[in-house]
């Protein structure tokens, strides 16, 4: 077994699992590296080699997978052990807020498992199958959620998913108990990507007076994956600026700003 580390960062096509990838390959990491969309994760991919000294084309590996067909996530851990011959950490990034459907929506529970199939269904299948090669390196699963894990926001499958990711980690803590395996949640507020476009708005929300960049989510992900965070395990981490504390008092605020 190499001695160098491997990462496999899910839903890596851009924003916060983007910038995590790029992050673990300026570290030296080995990073295989998913999304739906062929053309992003071939520019994510060049990044990668790009922004990594001394690194090949041979060091990562993108991987199209489309998360809302469980068939397609089967074989992501084993095609990233074949190519690297082990496997460190594990990053859940992978997410969809869905079509926001109300309950009198005709389509609301086709919506409905759609986000829970990629949002929590996926990821919780992957770390059953990372789980005996993440116990060989004493690895890690980073699961990311959201604040919205404890808010009631407009979209009930979304909170619903970030709810059960958040408790993913806790039960997956006890699960891998003796192990060595650690877990942990990252709950980012509101972060500037693709994902959310128009977030800026929000700025107003976070203690910070300002929304977050996705690097500020990788760097707190990174950090979670290394040995200097070696004993937080089956916690959540939240990375918002203070938006947590701060957003019952403004929830109205903020949300005639959303339906505006």
């Amino acid at each position: 077994m190499s001695d160098q580390k491997v990462v496999l960062v899910t839903g890596a096509s851009s924003g916060i699992g983007e910038a995590a990838a790029l992050e673990f390959a300026k570290l030296g990491y080995k990073v295989a590296i998913t999304g739906r969309n062929q053309e992003r994760l071939s520019k994510v991919l060049q990044s990668l080699v790009s922004e990594s000294p001394g690194a090949s084309a041979s060091d990562f590996l993108a991987l199209v997978a489309d998360f809302e067909d469980q068939e397609q996530v089967e074989p992501l851990v084993e095609q990233t052990v074949n190519k690297f011959g082990r496997l460190d950490v594990l990053v859940n990034n992978a997410g969809s807020s869905g079509k926001k459907r109300g309950l009198a929506d005709a389509d609301f529970f086709e919506d409905f498992q759609k986000i829970l199939q990629v949002n929590l269904m996926a990821a919780t299948r992957l770390a059953q199958l990372s789980s005996n090669h993440l116990k060989q390196t004493k690895g890690v699963i980073i699961n990311v959620s959201s604040i919205a894990d404890r808010l009631a926001m407009p979209s009930i499958a979304y909170s619903v998913s970030k709810a059960g990711l958040s408790m993913l980690t806790k039960t997956l803590a006890n699960a891998l108990d003796g192990t060595g395996v650690r877990v942990v949640t990252v709950a980012p507020g509101p972060i500037k990507t693709n994902f959310a476009q128009g977030i800026e708005k929000f700025g107003f929300i976070s203690s910070l007076q300002r929304v977050g960049e996705a690097l500020e989510v990788a760097r707190t992900i990174v950090f979670l994956s290394s040995d200097k965070a070696s004993y937080i395990h089956g916690c959540t981490i939240d990375v918002d600026g203070g938006t947590y504390g701060k957003f019952g008092g403004v929830f109205n605020q903020a949300k005639e700003v959303l339906e505006g």
